[in-house]
Order: C-alpha cells, then structure tokens, then sequence
C-alpha cells in the first residue's frame, strides 16, 4: 500500500491562486479608495462605533476607576500592558503607551491624552501603527447614585484605512461595550457601600 505524500500544488493552480489574490487586492484597494472619496458622514457603516453603560456608583467613583491608566487592563481584555510615559500627573499631553491584542495579533498602540476633564471626559488620540481616537464622557445618572458611561472611538487601520475599518467596525463595537460592561462589574464587585450591605444581609 503506498503511503499518501504531499507534493506542491501544480502551476497552473498556483497561477490561479496568485491571480485570486491579486484580484481581490486591486478590488480592496478600488473599494477603500471610493470610501475615501466619500464625506465621513456618507460613508455607509463607518462612522465610529458608540458603546454605553449604566453603573450603579456614583461619578467621582467611576472616574477613579476609569481614569486610572495603569488598571485599565482590569476591564479591556485586549489590552495587556500599559504604561504612562510622561513624568507626573496624567492630564492633557500625557503621553501612554500599551500593548494591545486584536484578532490575534499584538500591536503596540502609543497614544496622547487629548482631553481631561475630570470626572466626565477623557479623550485620547492613538498614535501608533492604528491612527484614530477615543472619548470617554461621563455624567450622573437621574438620581446621582449612578453614573452613565458613553464611550466613542474610531480607528484608522494602517492599510486599506477606509475598508479595513468598516469590515472591522461591528467586532470592535462589540468588544468597547463588553470593555464598558466589565468596567461596570469592576466598580460594582468592589463598592464598599455594597459589601457593607451585604454583610449586613
């Protein structure tokens, strides 16, 4: 009985196979080069996604949370370092870098804090290999027990900026709003507020 062997495609098959690619390269190209040609606000699914949550806590707490950079990677999963680089305290200019894992691949994202406004807004522009930014806005909820999260961010991929955002766009909205969620149950599990009343339960 012969044993199976593997052996390189033929070259007709390879030929089909390369021209496939550059087919769907130059059709990528011509796709994001329409959507460049485009107004932003005309492009079709590609403004920047938009995530938001309630927090039973109230802002000043939420802000402690959210704002310090060194602990983000307690509610953002796909980030799994990070570090401010400018000496004292964070405030516009500072500058951070992290590293961040999307799709399986590890980027370093190095960005700068663009606005500070505590406790209700923190913006950043990202400045590594994706271009963009994010805003985080924060504001009591109706009774000031609660704090409301709205979080905005675009990204500019380094390659086929246009397309590669709108294809990327419904994974990354999904993954800001786990992001908001996870915080939301951070700042919950550890009010003291709520640990004392459940002790006393």
């Amino acid at each position: 009985m012969r044993r199976a062997t593997w052996s390189p495609p033929g070259r007709s098959r390879l030929t089909t196979l390369v021209a496939a690619g550059l087919v769907v390269g130059i059709l990528a190209a011509a796709a994001d080069a329409i959507l460049r040609r485009l107004a932003p606000e005309r492009r079709p699914f590609s403004g920047p996604v938009h995530a938001r949550v309630e927090i039973e806590a109230p802002i000043a707490r939420v802000w402690d949370i959210l704002a310090d950079i060194p602990s983000q990677v307690r509610w953002m999963p796909e980030m799994k370092r990070v570090a401010v680089l400018t000496p004292g305290p964070v405030g516009e200019g500072s500058v951070g870098e992290a590293t961040v894992r999307i799709f399986g691949i590890a980027v370093t994202d190095r960005v700068t804090v663009t606005t500070w406004q505590p406790p209700t807004a923190f913006a950043i522009e990202h400045e590594g290999l994706f271009g963009g930014g994010g805003e985080l806005r924060l504001r009591p909820g109706l009774d000031g027990t609660t704090t409301i999260v709205d979080w905005e961010e675009q990204l500019v991929p380094p390659w086929l900026p246009a397309l590669g955002w709108l294809m990327a766009r419904p994974v990354m909205a999904w993954m800001y709003q786990r992001d908001l969620f996870l915080l939301r149950d951070v700042i919950e599990a550890t009010d003291p507020q709520r640990s004392a009343q459940a002790d006393e339960a």
